[in-house]
């Protein structure tokens, strides 16, 4: 028995000496790095080397947890967790858009606004019904009933900015610009109150404060983030009009100027040179005097008395609402459609300073005759407004009057801005040469 066993423990000590031997003599295999990547050696361990749709948990230092054996992960319980599961996510997405939606037709077009929330109740979470219902309710001029909608501030999801804003019913800075931080509820909400503000101020007489409260609803408008309603901005202009016509477009208005008595020999074009001689930074031409003085022409008599607007006249164009501002100061005092490029032509954005101005403009297309204005091939119109760079470059743009007329407000353009005849021509005569034009997307 004991050389039985001397037999089988020297066989062992064999086996191991052997097997220590040749894998010394095997050669070394290339040293990776912690974190390195191996590149696999064809395309199908590629493949096979590949993780799994999804996301994956790998360690801080290196990614070997893809070949490890895969153990069973069990989901986040949501109550538990701070951080937003897909659905949840998707979800308040969602939610975040019906509520914007919500905003547009509030401010827009108010009437439906209760049948519309009706509609989406089931989609919005239970504190945005209530802070919704609730922005309705003080729109509607029931400031009580508003606060109450959201128990005084105890529901939850509606933010302390909002009950603060609900609390002061709309007011404190109600005719200051919005914020970034508010919801698209509470600024559609702030924005028809003003618009009722501009209703109240227009009934009693205060036109300058209705305008200055109808241009900032429209100007706010145009970088809300809900659809532009076109029927809403052509009323809220033809209201604006109105209030311009009774103060802006007056004399007597008591609007930022310059008081001139005609002299003998004066004419509207020396006196613009003369005050342009005594103030270098004023920008005005005579048809802008002209209409700011309700002159039917430019004939004026000695003793006449005038007022001369010194306010920095520009324009703004908006390409997607397809509106052109009249903006004297930071009010817009006047408005109008206009057609912009179509697809392949787009007008671009950015800004431009007027430069010539033509009556009966001919025509002048790119390698083609020139075309004479009254030909129907002509696309000008009556009016061309020249666009230059701020550098004096030309743009190869401008506002033009159409033989199109039903192109306004498209993208129908070779680039230009097109505008109705009678509104291109108003246009000619109260936009001087020198002015800002901003063309924004």
């Amino acid at each position: 028995m004991r050389t039985l066993l001397l037999v089988v423990l020297a066989g062992g000590l064999l086996w191991l000496f052997l097997r220590r031997g040749s894998e010394m003599n095997a050669a070394p295999g290339p040293a990776v790095s912690a974190g390195e990547m191996v590149p696999p050696e064809s395309a199908t361990e590629a493949r096979a080397a590949e993780p799994p749709p999804g996301p994956v948990q790998a360690s801080a230092v290196t990614d070997r947890s893809r070949f490890a054996p895969a153990s069973k992960v069990e989901p986040l319980d949501p109550a538990e967790s701070h951080a937003p599961t897909h659905a949840s996510e998707g979800a308040g997405s969602a939610a975040l858009t019906i509520e914007t939606e919500l905003a547009g037709v509030l401010l827009q077009e108010p009437i439906r606004f209760e049948a519309a929330l009706e509609a989406s109740r089931a989609r919005l979470p239970t504190g945005r019904q209530a802070f919704a219902t609730a922005v309705g309710k003080l729109v509607a001029g029931d400031a009580a009933a508003a606060l109450l909608a959201v128990d005084g501030g105890k529901v939850e999801g509606v933010a302390s900015a909002e009950v603060e804003f609900l609390r002061r019913g709309g007011g404190n800075g109600l005719a200051s610009a919005s914020t970034a931080s508010e919801s698209a509820l509470q600024n559609a909400g702030r924005m028809a109150l003003q618009l009722t503000e501009a209703e109240r101020l227009g009934a009693a007489g205060d036109a300058r404060g209705a305008l200055g409260n109808l241009s900032m609803v429209i100007l706010a408008a145009l970088d809300a983030p809900w659809r532009l309603d076109e029927t809403a901005m052509r009323l809220w202009m033809q209201k604006l009009a109105q209030h311009a016509g009774v103060w802006r477009w007056r004399r007597d208005g008591d609007w930022p100027g310059l008081d001139v008595t005609v002299q003998k020999g004066d004419s509207l074009i020396s006196i613009r040179k003369r005050l342009v001689s005594e103030h270098p930074q004023l920008v005005i031409c005579t048809g802008l005097i002209a209409r700011a003085n309700q002159l039917n022409s430019e004939t004026i008599h000695p003793g006449d008395r005038l007022r001369v607007p010194t306010e920095t006249v520009s324009v703004l164009v908006d390409l997607g609402a397809h509106w052109a501002f009249f903006l004297m100061g930071d009010r817009v005092v006047a408005g109008w459609e206009v057609g912009v490029g179509r697809q392949g032509k787009e007008t671009r954005a950015g800004s431009f300073r007027v430069g010539d101005k033509r009556k009966d403009p001919m025509w002048f297309p790119a390698g083609r005759d020139p075309v004479p204005f009254g030909d129907p091939r002509n696309p000008l119109g009556t009016r061309w407004i020249e666009l230059e760079h701020e550098d004096g470059r030309a743009s190869h743009l401008g506002f033009h009057g159409t033989n199109e007329p039903q192109s306004v407000g498209k993208d129908a353009s070779e680039g230009c801005l097109r505008m109705r005849q009678a509104d291109v021509e108003e246009l000619f005569e109260i936009l001087p040469v020198g002015a800002l034009v901003r063309i924004q997307e």
